[in-house]
């Protein structure tokens, strides 16, 4: 079994295994009975939990006790919670509630799942054109939904794109940590692996440009080009090159070595990998659009 969890590398484990955890068992809010661990990663652990109210299974995402006092790592996590709170989409996964526990960690509640993330999905090897585009087609609808609210998700990779029992056209965004309202911010300049993954940061974010909507859409065009052909876009011996990469390089032909893959919807990864923002899909209506019928 699987759960929903954080983006980074987990550790699975049930409640009966390793050491003794405190919360096990144990009620938060008078509400959220802990049952297990399913994941524990660098920021955090996530537990399999019951509503109690709505006898139903929920994901309970907890912050390390170590990390509270790192201002930047609380504010992520709050912007995660509130970015959830205000995205409510079939193709996002849904933020049910937040708080803190006595010892000061802050928690968020949200919808449990079961499957596996894009990334060990693709360590098995690359999708079919069907279902690549039903993949394509949920994900773009997610991120349609965040457009409307003014959010940029700013860190779409395979790791953070949940495939809900395994069914890749079933596909949920997660991990809004890194987002932004672009309405209620003006400080989107901040650039670096830090805000973004290499392998799918957009030109703009390595150069510390403004992003929109369109920084996303070069994000997912990363995801499109690798779940279709196995490798990633640009992948340098180093961070610093696969930087340079986003910014100078041109993509290769994904049909180089797929010739399977419909011209056409090639023609859509690529132009949601062009280096300029005003190269690429204006909206994630206009990749849709382009992905509706891509043979």
């Amino acid at each position: 079994m699987a759960i929903q969890g954080t983006s980074e590398n987990q550790e699975w484990r049930g409640s009966s295994g390793g050491p003794t955890d405190p919360l096990l068992g144990s009620i938060i809010a008078d509400r959220f009975k802990i049952r297990a661990i399913p994941g524990t990663g660098a920021w955090g652990r996530v537990y399999l939990a019951t509503d109690l109210e709505k006898e139903a299974d929920v994901a309970l995402k907890v912050l390390h006790l170590h990390l509270v006092a790192d201002e930047q790592i609380l504010l992520r996590f709050e912007r995660e919670a509130r970015s959830g709170f205000s995205l409510v989409h079939p193709n996002i996964c849904e933020v049910l509630g937040q708080g803190t526990l006595p010892t000061g960690q802050p928690y968020m509640v949200m919808e449990y799942l079961e499957g596996e993330n894009l990334a060990a999905r693709l360590r098995r090897g690359t999708l079919s054109v069907e279902e690549s585009i039903g993949l394509f087609l949920s994900c773009a609808q997610g991120l349609q939904c965040a457009e409307s609210k003014g959010i940029v998700h700013r860190d779409i990779k395979p790791a953070n794109i949940f495939l809900v029992a395994g069914e890749v056209d079933k596909a949920k965004l997660l991990d809004f940590g890194m987002a932004k309202i672009v309405a209620e911010h003006n400080d989107l300049t901040q650039t670096g692996p830090g805000f973004g993954t290499i392998h799918y940061m957009s030109p703009e974010q390595v150069l510390g440009e403004p992003v929109d909507t369109r920084s996303d859409i070069y994000a997912f065009g990363c995801v499109m080009y690798e779940a279709l052909t196995g490798r990633k876009v640009f992948d340098g011996r180093s961070a610093y090159q696969v930087m340079e990469q986003h910014v100078r390089e041109i993509p290769a032909q994904l049909r180089s070595e797929q010739l399977h893959i419909p011209l056409k919807l090639e023609s859509v990864v690529l132009k949601a990998l062009n280096k300029a923002p005003a190269d690429r899909f204006q909206s994630t209506e206009e990749l849709i659009e382009a992905l509706i019928d891509p043979d």
